[in-house]
Parts: structure tokens; C-alpha cells; sequence
């Protein structure tokens, strides 16, 4: 089996759950499992590299990935989980970076069995774990860019260390000197990698635009990137046809003010 995308519509489970003894699993792609009244044990599965597919989870009994030689990534545990009794982390040699929400929460709380041994280092201790809890970095805004193409304000944004990383949220000041509200952009949650957003403003000011992106982590807490302007001119052009006149002046000017001219004959 290489992948297990018939479980699909699955959401909910009375029981217990193991997924084990695969060798061509790689991960758990397809599994939309919100809630397990019991245990999960993902064990001895020679090919599973990532635990992706644990996204919608949010509560269960006892949780346990062991003797998954290849597994490096669970970063689809960094959000709130609630786990009841047990956690189990051991014999994951290649798993070395353990500091995934779900598990920085159930390893500093002081209820709960924790089985932690036989992972890479940084990950083959209660205490291990702990260190890594406590030095998680903040979202890195690498750059933050705009410019104008025609009419829209285009608005790109790289980041890197998206860990705990909820949401982004694109604001733009307006003529009060107030930012609001632009867009929202979910977060790609994958803190092993570079990622670039990017957002189109169809509805851009006329003159200076003022823009900034709001992170949002998970916890509540924000960064914000730094500043970009954008200039955009007015176009007041006046067209008058046709030319020579006979009996009807057509005007075509670009824009929605009222304002008044006077047309003279010389």
C-alpha cells in the first residue's frame, strides 16, 4: 500500500489506529482524521520520511511513531493537540528535530507518560525535546516587495522558520493613517523550507500606498515585516473627438471626480 487516501472520509475514530509494517508508505497523504478515542501507532514502516496526513488531527488517547527509520519530519504535528495518556517517540534514528507543537506541549506538561529514546539527537530525550522547545525563532521575513503592473499593486513576501505559523495578513494604510485589512493568506506551516506569497491589490489608492504583512502564529502573538510604498499617478488625461468638430464635442476623461472645465473657441 503507498498511500492510504481510501481512508479519506474518515474523520472520526471509536478505537485504536496502527499503521504498520509498510515498507513503501511514505507518509500518511490523504488522511483527514480530526479526532481518535484511543491510540495511533505509526510503527515499522521502513519508507514513511513524514508523518504528512496528521494535519486535522486535534485529539486522541496515546500517540506513538516508532521503529520508522526513516522518518525526519513531523512538522504535521505543529499545532494544538490535545493527547490524554501516552506519547511515545523511539527508534526513529534519522528523527532529530522534535519541536512540533503538539509535542513541545504534552512533554512540559507534567501529566502523561512520555517513552522518548533511540532518536537522532536532539530528539532521544524527555529533556532533549525540552531544549528544543525553548529555542524555537520567531517567522524570518527575508524580504518583502511591491511594484505596479498597470493598474494592480503587485505585493510578494518571502519567509523562512515558519514554525507555529498560522496566517499572514496583508494591510494597507489608508488616507487616515490607519492600516486594515487587505487579505489573508494561510500559512504553508513547513518551517524546513524558504516559502514565497505573493497578492495582487486590484483596488489600489490613488497616490502613495503604504503596505505591511502581519504574521500571526498560532498562539496569537504577530512580527511584522517591514514597509513598502507603492506609487500611483493619476491619470487625469482629457481626450476630446473628433477633431476637426462639426456639431458634437465628445470628452472622455479618466477619472470619478466632478470637476468643471471651460472649453473655449480661438
Amino acid at each position: 500500500m503507498t498511500d492510504i487516501g481510501a481512508l479519506s472520509n474518515v474523520t472520526t475514530l471509536t478505537g485504536d489506529m496502527e499503521i504498520t509494517y509498510n515498507d513503501v508508505l511514505p507518509n500518511l497523504g490523504g488522511l483527514h482524521i480530526s479526532q481518535i478515542n484511543g491510540y495511533l501507532g505509526i510503527e515499522n514502516n521502513n519508507a514513511m520520511i513524514s508523518l504528512h496526513g496528521l494535519e486535522s488531527l486535534n485529539s486522541l488517547s496515546s500517540l506513538a511513531f516508532t521503529n520508522n527509520a526513516l522518518l525526519t519530519d513531523i512538522s504535521s504535528l505543529n499545532h494544538p493537540i490535545i493527547i490524554t495518556s501516552n506519547l511515545f517517540i523511539e527508534n526513529n534514528p534519522s528523527l532529530s528535530d522534535c519541536d512540533a507543537k503538539a509535542i513541545c506541549d504534552f512533554v512540559n506538561q507534567p501529566n502523561g507518560n512520555k517513552f522518548i529514546s533511540g532518536n537522532g539527537t536532539g530528539c532521544s530525550s524527555v529533556a532533549e525535546i525540552q531544549a528544543q522547545c525553548l529555542i524555537v525563532l520567531p517567522i524570518n521575513f527575508l524580504s518583502f516587495d511591491g511594484y505596479k503592473n498597470g493598474s494592480v499593486n503587485k505585493l510578494i513576501w518571502t519567509v523562512s522558520h515558519e514554525i507555529n505559523s498560522k496566517e499572514y495578513v496583508l494591510e494597507r494604510m489608508n488616507k487616515e493613517g490607519v492600516f486594515f485589512t487587505i487579505a489573508t493568506l494561510i500559512s504553508n506551516q513547513d518551517h524546513s523550507i524558504v516559502s514565497t506569497y505573493n497578492y495582487d491589490d486590484n483596488t489600489p489608492l490613488i497616490g502613495a500606498n503604504l503596505y505591511r504583512v502581519k504574521h500571526v502564529d498560532f498562539d496569537g502573538s504577530v512580527v511584522y515585516s517591514s514597509l513598502v510604498q507603492i506609487i500611483n499617478q493619476r491619470d487625469d488625461q482629457i481626450k476630446l473627438f473628433p477633431n476637426p468638430v462639426f456639431n458634437t464635442l465628445n470628452v472622455l476623461m479618466n477619472t470619478d471626480e466632478k470637476r468643471s472645465y471651460i472649453l473655449t473657441n480661438s
